[in-house]
């Protein structure tokens, strides 16, 4: 139980961290991660 809920909390903190990063990124690069 516990070790679901911490993969379900990492991802979606690695979701987010990604997201964030992508924002970052010119269009012609993001373009690929969307």
């Amino acid at each position: 139980m516990k070790v679901a809920l911490f993969l379900g909390l990492f991802g979606n903190y690695a979701y987010f961290c990604i997201v964030q990063w992508n924002e970052g990124l010119p269009e012609s690069s993001s373009f690929y991660f969307k």
